[in-house]
């Protein structure tokens, strides 16, 4: 009988969600032209992949989860983590995936208000 370790499985489905890099990365590029310019496909792609990555150390599971998590990295940088309140939200690790995403696009809502 094959027995699959919760990190096995882990690593399938972070393997899984990284397949989505391309498209998100290409969609990122259509939404939002302005965050695009001086990047490369190649750097857009990366962008991408880093904030799957990161999400995914944080907890964040899913692919609505992670892809709005990738998503406000594309606009508000990869280095949004830096602000406290966030920090504590994503290091929590109470809170669910979805919990954590929730309060990252109210606080990117500060941002760009």
């Amino acid at each position: 009988m094959l027995v699959i370790r919760p990190e096995q499985l882990d690593a399938l489905e972070l393997a899984h969600a990284r397949l989505s890099v391309r498209p998100l990365a290409a969609q990122c590029r259509r939404f939002f032209p302005t965050h695009v310019a001086g990047r490369s496909e190649d750097d857009c792609v990366e962008l991408i992949d880093v904030a799957l990555l990161r999400a995914w150390s944080h907890g964040i599971r899913g692919s609505a989860d992670l892809h709005a998590y990738a998503r406000i990295a594309f606009v508000a940088g990869i280095s949004f983590e830096w602000d406290e309140a966030l920090r504590t939200v994503l290091t929590n690790p109470t809170l669910t995936s979805g919990q954590k995403v929730r309060a990252i696009l109210d606080r990117a809502q500060d941002w760009f208000a």
